[in-house]
């Protein structure tokens, strides 16, 4: 639905007609919606909802009767834009995972295997007949998840971190720290970090990403004599440190607010 409004002057002051007509016109002058008499919500103010339109140029064509007056029509422009597309974006999780990626050999992801149970995780990746692998004191990072993305049922929060206390190069097992409450089920996403998952590596990449921003364009509607307008929120902590205009478009820093743990709270990530 679109909604349309309009303000009725006289001599300054905002006044109503005594009938107010409206009729909507697509770019070939085709009337599509109306014509409809529009009744004012206060005086000189009429606002009129239209069902949907499809997106493109159109026409409102306001008539105004006053009695003893010229019928007055007042032509505005209007164009209806297209629905914006919208993307998945990255979440907390896969930015954690490209991080701890980029701090050495140590992260490791794989899947659970059948073996599993609440003392060790298994894995067949992890399987081998040459004791190659470095593991003990590396953190188990289990985030509930299967390794398509879907949930695991009724999975205990405090199962999220354990730390390897031994490796068992030839059948595939991770002994762990402390037992879990429920054992790796097959197909699980495991991952293991060399910093510590909840104290360490997500506080550094919310951290980051509290001083990531972008621009974006924002067009100042006031202009001179009224004065200039500061792009940035009062109560922001950038706040004065923003672009200043008095009209046209300008780029702006929108970003998160300083100390806010919005992003850990809302991230999709486990």
């Amino acid at each position: 639905m679109s909604t349309i409004a309009i303000l009725r002057y006289v001599n300054g002051e905002l006044a109503s007609a005594d009938t107010t007509t409206l009729a909507i016109e697509n770019t070939n002058g085709v009337v599509i919606a109306g014509p409809s008499i529009v009744v004012p919500v206060s005086a000189g103010t009429y606002v009129y909802d239209v069902t949907a339109l499809a997106p493109g140029n159109y026409t409102a064509n306001w008539i105004f009767t006053v009695a003893g007056e010229p019928t007055a029509t007042v032509a505005r422009a209007f164009v209806i834009d297209a629905p914006m597309s919208t993307t998945s974006g990255v979440t907390l999780m896969e930015i954690e995972q490209g991080l701890a990626g980029r701090l050495g050999g140590s992260y490791r992801r794989f899947v659970s295997g059948n073996n599993s149970t609440i003392l060790a995780v298994h894995s067949t990746r992890l399987k081998s007949s040459v004791n190659g692998g470095d593991f003990e004191d590396l953190y188990v990072l289990r985030r509930g998840i299967h390794q398509d993305g879907s949930r695991i049922n009724s999975f205990p929060a405090e199962d999220r971190v354990r730390m390897v206390s031994e490796y068992e190069h030839m059948t595939g097992l991770l002994s762990v720290d402390q037992d879990y409450t429920m054992a790796a089920v097959p197909g699980e996403l495991i991952e293991l970090h060399y910093f510590e998952p909840e104290y360490e590596l997500r506080p550094s990449v919310v951290e980051g990403l509290q001083r990531c921003y972008f621009w974006d364009t924002v067009r100042i509607a006031s202009t001179a004599p009224y004065g200039s307008i500061d792009t940035i929120f009062s109560g922001s902590c950038h706040a004065g440190y923003g672009p200043i205009g008095s009209v046209g478009a300008v780029l702006v820093r929108s970003g998160t607010c300083c100390g806010s743990s919005a992003l850990a709270a809302i991230a999709r990530a486990r």
